[in-house]
């Protein structure tokens, strides 16, 4: 499945630096939508202006983000940008903006609590895909809208 393989919005996950910045121009570019769930102490002021739908919100706000793209029928999303792991726990407030809310404490219970103890990134990553499709939509891969 590809970016112009369907219509409708696609979500967009921003992390730190310009990339997201110009994945959303490369949806933009396609005739689609871009609704941008920009990751607060990462993601680019700018992007507002490039959006379709835009919200800040803290990185493991989960059902938040989940919720926001449901409302905008997004069916696919994309994630670019990095995350500092650093920003969210030792800056300031930061890790007050990023707690979790239950949707992702629900995910991550089973992770930390019933299975082995494994916090790799990778594990962490897939346990959000797989609630993505649960709710209907794909997370596609960022060579999918990739600029070039």
């Amino acid at each position: 499945m590809t970016l112009d393989a369907q219509s409708g919005p696609v979500g967009l996950i921003a992390g730190w630096g310009n990339f997201p910045l110009e994945v959303a121009e490369r949806i933009r570019s396609t005739g689609r939508p871009v609704c941008v769930v920009a990751i607060q102490g990462h993601a680019d002021p700018r992007l507002e202006h490039v959006a379709d739908a835009f919200e800040w919100k803290g990185v493991l706000k989960l059902g938040s983000h989940l919720k926001f793209f449901s409302q905008a029928d997004v069916k696919q999303v994309v994630m670019a940008g990095k995350i500092f792991k650093s920003r969210i726990l030792h800056h300031g407030r930061g890790w007050i903006d990023h707690l979790p809310d239950f949707t992702c404490c629900r995910l991550f219970y089973d992770i930390f609590l019933l299975r082995k103890r494994d916090g790799r990134d990778d594990t962490l990553l897939n346990v959000i895909v797989s609630e993505y499709e649960k709710q209907g939509m794909k997370i596609l891969p960022i060579t999918e809208v990739a600029p070039g």
